[in-house]
């Protein structure tokens, strides 16, 4: 009866090793899925960005001969945080 004890426990510790291997995958694959689902929300939230950032530009360049717009871009940039990169000059 000894002798059997052993190869009984490795049959259990392999099995336990395969159902945990089977969990791992599941999950692997499971988070492969979703990044799959996010990337194209990530290339939407870009192309938002990329449109919004060219307005700014655009307004940038529009102020300069429009003068009246300058206070709607001093408070877009103050909302948003934009310290650096083309600010509207004062004349």
């Amino acid at each position: 009866m000894k002798n059997n004890q052993l190869p009984m426990m490795l049959v259990f510790v392999l099995l336990l090793s395969s159902l945990f291997s089977v969990w791992l995958t599941h999950r692997y694959t499971s988070a492969l899925g979703r990044i799959e689902r996010l990337q194209g929300t990530v290339q939407e939230v870009r192309g938002s960005q990329a449109l919004l950032q060219s307005v700014v530009n655009d307004t940038v360049k529009y102020s300069e001969t429009h003068p009246a717009v300058l206070p709607i871009l001093q408070s877009l940039q103050q909302s948003i945080g934009q310290n650096g990169g083309a600010r509207p000059s004062t004349k």
